[in-house]
């Protein structure tokens, strides 16, 4: 009989397993996570982005919280005026993505209601899009596991 521990989901998986999600949808060109501002720094940048940028974490006793936003981002082309359109399609990929995610991890628990914001934002180009703020409870319980089990 052998035993070890496995830790639910860290900070790192979550994030990473967001991403995996993200790189699912034929919508999305570009993902990253960190600073948004970091995007200027990204001049040929491929647009229909998905960004996650951190807020805060809280931990207690056997459960950790994630409080994380959520961009889409897209170029805004004055010449159509498609301001309206980029942050509708936003809404509609970014509440896709929550519920793949949620569907293909059962073990988060993602926390109801989220707001979605839209904007209209000068990155390196200008930009329209929304973000939602989505607060996520995980289990950080570590467990052991054995090879009958």
């Amino acid at each position: 009989y052998k035993s070890f521990y496995v830790r639910i989901m860290t900070y790192f998986q979550l994030i990473t397993e967001l991403q995996n999600t993200v790189k699912q949808d034929p919508n999305i060109r570009f993902t990253g996570a960190g600073n948004i501002y970091e995007l200027n720094n990204k001049p040929d940048i491929n647009y229909r982005v998905f960004y996650i940028t951190p807020n805060l974490s809280t931990s207690y006793e056997d459960v950790d919280q994630y409080s994380l936003n959520l961009f889409y981002i897209d170029r805004w082309d004055d010449s159509t005026n498609n301001q309206t359109e980029i942050q509708s399609a936003g809404k509609t990929i970014l509440t896709d993505i929550i519920n793949r995610f949620k569907t293909n991890h059962p073990e988060v628990e993602i926390q109801y209601p989220y707001t979605f914001q839209f904007f209209y934002e000068r990155f390196s180009d200008v930009c329209a899009g929304c973000w939602v703020t989505l607060n996520i409870q995980v289990d950080s319980d570590v467990c052991s596991i054995g090879e009958n089990y």
